[in-house]
């Protein structure tokens, strides 16, 4: 595209110097220098500036699907935990590997979930890193994401999860069905704590 003739070819060169972050040749005098070095200051400081606030941007909309998705996760998962409480009794479940198997994977699943969930908005609110689950949930309650009991609720879970993971020769099945028919309804509570963050 050619130069308007209106405005002189210098005045393009100095600009395509200028959006370069270079001090335009052939500027002699100490005036002309400084007043260039300043046009190229203030051309890459509003760069900078625009660039820092595009990444703001795009790394709070990639934090809201993150959180999203792992809301997505814990719904699926509450939802095969339903259905397998309402496929069987306490008796028949603790004698059936494959139905306490699948509730035991997708209790971890979903705990696991509720634990990235919380780290990640801990992350992001640059809270002091927790030392273990009880503080990250404490932290959570202390700039009120959630509240007190539920926070002690989680903390028992992320216990329970602890159990599901390192434990498994111990574990309570008896404990698993207690969480399938009693506390399925804290995964809703935590999921609508956070939402009113993103």
């Amino acid at each position: 595209m050619k130069p308007r003739p209106c405005l002189p070819i210098e005045f393009y060169l100095r600009a395509n110097w200028c959006l370069k972050g270079l001090v335009p040749p052939g500027s002699v005098s100490r005036f002309r220098r400084r007043a260039d070095t300043s046009i190229s200051f203030r051309c890459l400081k509003r760069t900078s500036v625009i660039s820092r606030r595009a990444s703001a941007r795009a790394a709070s909309l990639v934090d809201r699907h993150v959180i999203q998705a792992r809301i997505a996760k814990i719904r699926e998962y509450v939802a095969l935990l339903r259905r397998i409480r309402g496929l069987t009794d306490e008796e028949h479940f603790l004698k059936d590997p494959l139905i306490y198997g699948n509730a035991e994977r997708y209790l971890q699943l979903a705990i696991q979930n509720v634990l990235d969930i919380s780290n990640h908005i801990v992350a992001d609110m640059k809270l002091s890193l927790p030392a273990d689950h009880r503080q990250l949930f404490e932290l959570l309650t202390k700039h009120k994401v959630v509240s007190a009991s539920l926070s002690t609720k989680l903390i028992s879970m992320a216990g329970f999860r602890n159990v599901l993971v390192h434990e498994y020769l111990d574990i309570d099945r008896r404990r698993v069905y207690g969480v399938l028919t009693k506390s399925l309804g804290d995964f809703e509570k935590f999921i609508k704590a956070v939402s009113k963050l993103l």
